[in-house]
């Protein structure tokens, strides 16, 4: 199967589970509908711009693309393919956020600290 026809698929497979027709996933995503049909028939191949619109428009992030990816194909994705590339890529920096606000409220209460005035030494 081509990667147009397993992307189109993969999307097909999560907008079902999500549980939106065709036409509200493209309301939801800013998109035409038969845009939409067009990806998940495999004629056309969306632009990762699109994609993300799509997997915001179905809550769901990269990594879960990359396991529907990996289902209709049946084997891991490849390293070279475009869509696991661009998969990794968000994936990481997801991740980087994620640790990133982990530590946003210490880092708050650390810099609140240390602009504080020394109480004592006002006196």
């Amino acid at each position: 199967m081509d990667s147009r026809k397993s992307l189109g698929k993969a999307l097909e497979r999560l907008r079902v589970e999500a549980g939106y027709s065709l036409e509200e996933l493209a309301a939801r995503a800013g998109l035409r509908a038969g845009r939409v049909a067009g990806y998940e028939a495999g004629v056309s191949e969306p632009r990762w711009k699109t994609v993300e619109r799509l997997l915001a428009a179905l809550e769901v992030g990269p990594g879960e693309l990359g396991r529907r990816l990996e289902e209709v194909a049946g084997a891991p994705l490849e390293e070279s393919h475009p869509i696991a590339k661009a998969i990794r890529f968000h994936q990481e920096a997801a991740d980087l956020l994620l640790r990133v606000l982990e530590r946003w409220p210490a880092y708050v209460e650390r810099k609140r600290s240390e602009n504080e005035p020394d109480r004592e030494g006002d006196r």
